[in-house]
């Protein structure tokens, strides 16, 4: 909401409440997380287990391409609704490729 009226005050996107580490953030990550450990709770999917294999490479190259597609212009800003699932689809596909290159090239397994 707060974004929204901002956007009607300034006549154009403002990222004023569109924080990354915010409170709310924090509270859906929270929710988000014991819903699915409490639905996921009897098996684990396939999916999902590999993702979670690779979770360590994903956090740490998130960062690094939020940043780029946001300083290359490669976002949505107008359209928050698809600015959000773009943002994290195309991070979170290039993290695990990185993720899984990396795990290729270490073949010690000391970095990965």
């Amino acid at each position: 909401m707060g974004t929204k009226k901002q956007l009607i005050i300034n006549g154009d996107f403002a990222d004023t409440f569109y924080e990354f580490c915010g409170p709310l953030v924090f509270i859906a990550a929270v929710s988000l997380f014991i819903w699915f450990k409490s639905v996921l709770d009897h098996r684990p999917l396939a999916l999902l287990s590999w993702v979670s294999r690779h979770s360590l490479g994903i956090y740490g190259f998130h960062a690094f391409i939020i940043h780029f597609l946001r300083i290359h212009g490669l976002d949505m800003k107008r359209w928050p609704m698809l600015d959000i699932p773009l943002i994290f689809t195309v991070t979170l596909l290039l993290s695990l490729g990185l993720a899984v290159a990396v795990e290729k090239i270490d073949t010690r397994r000391r970095i990965s």
